[in-house]
């Protein structure tokens, strides 16, 4: 469980270039401070509570918002903002907003920020469900998702979240057992519907706000 100091942001990752659509979406949590626990490393793959070549962190800021946190040495990593773009600078934050896009090592993602929860959780894929209707119209109609249910406790196993190992792997760790979903951090962040399913935008986005850097590395 996770002490009253910490706090825990839910997010997706969204592979913008994966060709499997149940790869697609990678269910996440961020912690408050360097040990945020999600990373990615210099070839452009997530990780989960390890420490290997990790090219950026995500964590949550003091201000309740997204921040990256590209390491010295890290891989290049660009932010995208509409029309806005910033080479993510070496130990100095950015924050990110929601559907703000990260290009890293030929890797595109997407990221989808969902709100505050009480627990962090391993990652692991959202498997969509697409209706018949939604499947003959995909191109142009939003796609209809099912709850995101979560793993309780903040020492999942060490993993890569590019693997199935926390989404109904190896592991022994079905996702789908667990009844805790977060129905307010997965309500639709745009309309608020507060629905639980997975909110996925398929407006584009228009911002063009400046992408703002902090200098004080997180603690």
């Amino acid at each position: 469980m996770t002490n009253a100091m910490t706090k825990v942001l839910a997010i997706c990752l969204e592979d913008v270039l994966a060709e499997d659509p149940d790869k697609r979406y990678l269910c996440c949590t961020v912690k408050n401070g360097r040990s945020g626990g999600l990373s990615v490393d210099n070839k452009g793959t997530t990780q989960w509570m390890v420490d290997k070549n990790p090219a950026f962190q995500l964590f949550f800021t003091r201000e309740d918002t997204l921040g990256l946190y590209r390491l010295k040495n890290g891989a290049a990593v660009q932010v995208r903002r509409g029309r806005r773009t910033l080479d993510a600078p070496f130990e100095k934050p950015v924050i990110l907003r929601h559907k703000d896009e990260l290009v890293i090592a030929g890797r595109h993602y997407r990221v989808h920020v969902h709100g505050e929860v009480k627990h962090t959780y391993a990652p692991y894929f959202f498997k969509q469900q697409i209706s018949n209707v939604a499947a003959a119209t995909v191109l142009g109609a939003a796609l209809t998702l099912g709850a995101c249910s979560t793993v309780d406790g903040d020492t999942p196993p060490n993993a890569s979240a590019d693997t199935d190992t926390n989404a109904d792997g190896d592991t022994g760790t079905d996702t789908d057992t667990y009844t805790d979903t977060f129905t307010d951090a997965y309500a639709d962040t745009d309309t608020g519907t507060g629905t639980g399913a997975l909110a996925v935008d398929t407006d584009t986005e228009t911002d063009t706000d400046t992408i703002d850097v902090r200098l004080t590395p997180p603690e």
